[in-house]
């Protein structure tokens, strides 16, 4: 598919989410045998009798679709699948078996493909069916228009962008593919499935097995506990884990579990202070706090500090306002970023101690800031020796602007801007935002509540840009290198 420079693509409206019964609604309506007319996948020369009954249904999500299948003699199947510019992509392979059923992932809605079965069968060459036409549906509930415009067409040349959409009505999970096209996209509905999930999602993340994703449901301090969510691809329910004060953002651990932010409210004399945790959650479920930041943090009671933030108790003041979580698995440290006070710090996850800071110089960090200063930060990563930081800008200088800017830190103990980027036209974040690196240099950049994303090569000047109208928001964007497990590209 060709990458216009300046293509608007209104995508209404959006897909909410079925009834998690796990039974495939629709029929077979969308397929009619293609007559083969087209090249086959790569290895599939013909059609061989021993896979038969290949057919194909809508699921839950339109863009997704299940694909089943029987052979005369057991064997691991998968499916190929055409995509909209001619080639062709495979999921992984099933479990051996005399009946197959697959899931198409990462087609855009509405989109015409062809479909082959194929089986393994011990070490013998691979058989495969004819095509199937199939065609994806379209958006069945209401997602905004989406306005997209290319400068430069060599980012983002793999991948996936997984983008909650946050509005006043609740929160809808939508994946971008390299094109920018819309692939995915579901509407959270509330435990009880009667209605969408007023809650905002801040952060989604595909799950380790590629079976789906996991998002972070909002809580608060009061009634609501926050949630870490997994729906599949299909849009089935899988699970939900409860997980009291948690907040905002979180973290997939290696070997398994997660870190997600949390809250904790302490008192001075009168004066009950909001500050942040680090929850981690194991596999077996057990939740665990690692790091505190009134243990690690002097705490200034000659301020004052935002309030309103806890809706039962709006004299509680908003201290250290943690809002990114980033995991460093090659040095073991979690990296945080402290909005209020401008400044990120690197945590070991063994012992829970600070190892590393890098602000303006309070608090005798190990790395000064030189070059733009860290200004009310909403996200931060690690890479090396780099070091990315979204500043959503100060809260007194209302003429400066958000932007993604990295740092490099040095044995000599300072933080040196190396790199920045801020959109053509000034964004100032009101909440959220964040900034990450991709591979080949380009870097992700989220403006929440500008309701804007951009991808831009290294030099910054030039990329991707997607956009909302008025009243929608993006939350916390996140990059991923395929979608199901297996499947390619």
């Amino acid at each position: 598919m060709s990458r216009a420079l300046a293509l608007s693509l209104a995508l209404t409206p959006a897909l909410a989410c079925a009834p998690d019964t796990g039974a495939v609604p629709g029929g077979d309506s969308a397929v009619t045998d293609s007559g083969g007319g087209s090249a086959a996948p790569e290895g599939c020369s013909g059609a061989d009798p021993s896979i038969f009954n290949l057919r194909v249904a809508p699921t839950a999500v339109a863009s997704v679709l299940s694909v089943r299948f029987d052979s005369e003699v057991a064997g691991a199947g998968a499916v190929d699948f055409r995509l909209p510019d001619g080639s062709w992509a495979q999921t992984a392979r099933g479990p051996v078996g005399l009946s197959h059923e697959r899931l198409v992932v990462g087609l855009p809605f509405s989109t015409d493909t062809e479909i082959v079965a194929r089986l393994q069968v011990a070490e013998e060459a691979e058989r495969c069916s004819a095509a199937l036409a199939a065609s994806t549906t379209g958006l069945g509930a209401e997602v905004p228009g989406i306005h997209r415009v290319w400068t430069d067409e060599s980012v983002l040349e793999t991948g996936y962008l997984l983008a909650p959409l946050i509005q006043q009505s609740g929160s809808h999970l939508l994946v971008f593919d390299r094109d920018g096209e819309l692939v995915w996209a579901w509407q959270p509905m509330t435990p009880a499935g009667d209605r969408a999930d007023p809650s905002p999602v801040y952060r989604m993340r595909r799950s380790p097995d590629g079976d789906g994703l996991l998002y972070l449901r909002a809580g608060d301090l009061s009634h609501l506990p926050g949630q870490v969510v997994h729906v599949s691809w299909d849009g089935q329910l899988r699970s939900r884990v409860e997980i009291p004060t948690s907040h905002t953002d979180f973290v997939l651990l290696p070997g398994g579990g997660m870190a997600v932010l949390g809250w904790e409210v302490r008192s001075f004399g009168e004066r009950r202070l909001l500050g942040d945790t680090i929850i981690e959650v194991g596999v077996d479920g057990s939740q665990t706090v690692v790091w505190r930041s009134f243990d690690d943090l002097p705490v200034d009671l000659g301020r004052s500090y935002p309030q309103g933030f806890v809706p039962d108790d709006p004299t509680i003041e908003d201290w250290s306002h943690v809002n990114g979580l980033f995991y460093d698995a090659d040095r073991g440290e979690y990296v945080v970023s402290v909005a209020l006070t401008e400044s990120i710090l690197g945590i070991d996850r063994a012992s829970g101690q600070r190892v590393w800071s890098a602000d303006k110089a309070s608090d005798s960090p190990t790395h000064a800031v030189s070059g733009a200063p860290i200004a009310m930060p909403h996200s931060s990563e690690r890479v090396g020796d780099r070091l990315l930081v979204f500043n959503r800008g100060s809260f007194t200088d209302l003429g400066q602007c958000s932007s993604a800017v990295a740092y490099e830190l040095d044995e000599g103990g300072t933080a040196t801007e190396s790199w920045s980027f801020t959109s053509e036209v000034c964004q100032r974040v009101a909440f959220l935002g964040n900034a990450t690196t991709l591979p080949g240099g380009d870097t992700l950049a989220s403006w929440s509540s500008a309701g804007r994303i951009d991808v831009v090569n290294p030099e910054g000047d030039g990329g991707l840009t997607l956009s909302l109208g008025v009243g929608a928001a993006f939350g916390f964007v996140d990059w991923a290198p395929r979608l199901a497990e297996g499947v390619a590209p």
